[in-house]
């Protein structure tokens, strides 16, 4: 199965980015699943965490916060996920949860 997560970055410390960190790995290490990281603009910042080379971390390069570049980052999430063409996208609740719903990528 191959998964899709969306965050804001992995760069921060926090529990949100801990518990993204060892799922992802998990599923992908110990499950087989092709699970891919996408965040809005982690801006070549390392993850907090460690993650599993079999993770695939993708940046879109865009900052998701309200203001010039807000719609931008929702076309390049969409073109992302569709490269990706994940059978499920999780939304860790930022502000692609305004984008995630309608993208055409497949996913549920």
């Amino acid at each position: 199965m191959r998964i899709a997560y969306c965050i804001h970055s992995l760069n921060l410390s926090g529990g949100m980015e801990r518990v993204l960190s060892l799922k992802a790995s998990r599923l992908a290490e110990d499950y087989g699943h092709d699970v891919h990281i996408v965040t809005a603009s982690m801006k070549g910042r390392t993850p907090a965490f460690p993650l599993s080379p079999k993770v695939n971390l993708v940046d879109v390069g865009v900052s998701d916060r309200f203001g010039p570049g807000f719609f931008r980052y929702g076309r390049k999430l969409g073109d992302v996920l569709g490269k990706i063409s994940p059978d499920v996208t999780v939304s860790l609740c930022g502000n692609d949860i305004y984008f995630v719903p309608s993208a055409t990528d497949g996913s549920v």
